[in-house]
């Protein structure tokens, strides 16, 4: 099994973060929470970082909803904690 260690400096970087933001935001970039932090982008991803790197962020729990299109599927997301 590959271990990787000292990864933790590298993922919490700006540059790592600001790719990681823009990643996700590619198929979503109307949705209005992506629009909030993207207004004061730098601003919360140091807020993030700054988390990261001291260990207290803390993700919100999953909310958790059914759709049945075409078949049913039970669907886990996470709610923003910026706004």
């Amino acid at each position: 099994m590959k271990t990787y260690k000292n990864r933790h400096p590298k993922l919490c970087s700006y540059n790592n973060l600001e790719k990681s933001f823009y990643k996700a935001k590619k198929n979503k970039p109307k949705k209005f929470y992506v629009k909030e932090f993207e207004k004061d982008l730098q601003k919360n991803l140091l807020e993030l970082k700054k988390d990261l790197e001291t260990l207290r962020y803390k993700p919100e729990p999953l909310t958790k909803f059914t759709i049945h299109d075409p078949k049913t599927r039970v669907i886990r997301k996470s709610i923003s904690n910026f706004l």
